[in-house]
């Protein structure tokens, strides 16, 4: 019940839950909801790989007893693989836990927030408008049910979500969603992955917005040419080739662009770029 509630902090999160497990009868149906806490616990604080491994635990122990459980495995692994960059296995892991909540008629049941939620980013990634509004309006609605939810829960929702409304064209709706879980964990030394979601969230929101920092971001037509090739794998030689111009007229328009977005990185460019839909994800070379 503790790790449930969750109020004393991610860390004690996992070790209550860990615990639990140890306690727990090897058949017990609760043992997979200890995973999943400690799973997520981990995930949120750093640490991966060991987080990677309970979830899969959980989402197994789950599959016949408890499917909303293994609906929640199932999309905190999406979140992982997302944050690999692995987008094809995290969306496959998206719809198997959607799946589980339409199988088992789990829609209104607003603990399946988290589903819905990452069902929608990953929607609105793919550009499934049409559907992932519909979605984010099922989303709202659930996370508007949530009595009391532990704070980890309900601010990972919101992260979620928010990227979903921000890629569907709502940056003031995405800023209003975001700002509890900002206050919240906006600095949270314990769960650095939620800290650096709403950091890399709340820039998003803000580029999308048009109040970046007093940076002049106007991008020039050359610019935008060279931009929308950043998120492939192409390197600059080959961008250039693309483009019929030199590898040193695409280094200055990369320079250019990095200035103007107020980053140091092509990839931090790309996250910005994506954020505001200035540019396409990867599909592939």
């Amino acid at each position: 019940m503790r790790a449930g509630i969750g109020r004393r902090g991610v860390r004690r999160m996992a070790a209550d839950a860990s615990r639990a497990h140890a306690l727990l009868e090897e058949n017990s149906a609760w043992r997979p909801l200890a995973r999943f806490f400690e799973g997520a616990a981990l995930h949120l604080g750093g640490d991966a790989d060991a987080a990677r491994v309970l979830l899969e635990e959980g989402a197994h122990g789950a599959a016949v007893s408890a499917p909303l459980i293994q609906a929640l495995c199932l999309a905190q692994l999406a979140l992982l693989a997302a944050g690999d960059g692995d987008l094809a296995r995290a969306s496959s892991l998206a719809a198997r836990a959607r799946a589980q909540v339409e199988r088992f008629n789990l829609e209104s049941n607003p603990a399946a927030t988290l589903v819905i939620a990452v069902s929608c980013e990953l929607g609105a990634r793919g550009r499934e408008t049409s559907a992932t509004q519909r979605d984010i309006g099922l989303a709202l609605s659930l996370l508007g049910g949530l009595t009391d939810p532990s704070p980890w829960y309900d601010a990972e929702c919101r992260i979620v979500l928010s990227r979903a409304v921000l890629r569907a064209g709502g940056p003031a709706a995405a800023s209003e969603l975001l700002a509890p879980a900002l206050a919240e964990f906006g600095s949270s030394a314990e769960a650095p992955v939620l800290a650096r979601w709403l950091t890399e969230t709340q820039e998003r929101i803000e580029f999308a917005s048009g109040s970046l920092a007093a940076t002049d971001w106007s991008l020039t037509t050359a610019e935008l040419r060279v931009l929308r090739y950043l998120p492939s794998h192409l390197s600059f030689r080959e961008i250039a080739d693309r483009l019929y111009v030199s590898q040193n007229t695409v280094k200055t328009h990369a320079r250019a662009i990095y200035r103007k977005l107020d980053v140091s990185s092509r990839g931090r460019a790309v996250e910005l770029a994506l954020g505001a839909g200035l540019v396409e994800p990867a599909a592939g070379g």
